[in-house]
């Protein structure tokens, strides 16, 4: 996924960040809802962590500015 953020353009990187985040987080919670309860504490700890990671990327994907600012800088 990195290779592909920074070779795709910015409109096909955020489409592909929203729908393979989307898709990943239910994959991601499922996998901890079907494993022993020896394991819960680790299995909460760490797909809890790549949980919250994957919504960080979500956000982040969902609220990144389509254009940047064209606008000149007054000072120079």
């Amino acid at each position: 996924m990195v290779l592909l953020s920074a070779a795709l353009p910015a409109r096909v990187n955020r489409f592909t960040n929203l729908v393979i985040v989307t898709l990943y987080i239910p994959v991601s919670v499922y996998n901890a809802a079907g494993e022993s309860f020896a394991y819960s504490a680790f299995y909460g700890l760490s797909i809890g962590l790549e949980v919250l990671l994957l919504a960080f990327i979500l956000r982040s994907a969902w609220t990144w500015p389509t254009m940047a600012s064209l606008t000149p800088d007054p000072s120079t």
